[in-house]
């Protein structure tokens, strides 16, 4: 194989590894927009009180829920999560 055609093999490569890069970098922004979507869809809420020794979860005492669905327990609040939807369309 010649020189030049060698040469002429490895740009055409090269050229082919930045198309890859490039898409990749392109879907790498999307996730990085959809995942900033999700944190404004799945927000920290203010909904989290105290009474006495007790830890309140949109109004549900957190000790009664552990006891109904066991622990560890993920809990999202219904309103806070529809009201994100609503501002995130």
């Amino acid at each position: 194989m010649k020189h030049q055609d060698r040469l002429a093999e490895s740009v055409n490569h090269l050229s082919i590894v930045l198309e890859e890069q490039q898409q990749l970098l392109k879907e790498h922004k999307a996730n990085m927009n959809y995942a900033e979507r999700l944190d404004n869809i799945l927000t920290p809420t203010d909904e989290l009180t105290t009474q006495g020794d007790d830890l309140y979860i949109g109004g549900c005492k957190a000790s009664d829920l552990i006891e109904q669905y066991g622990s560890p327990l993920f809990v999202l609040s219904e309103d806070t999560l529809r009201n994100n939807l609503r501002r995130v369309k």
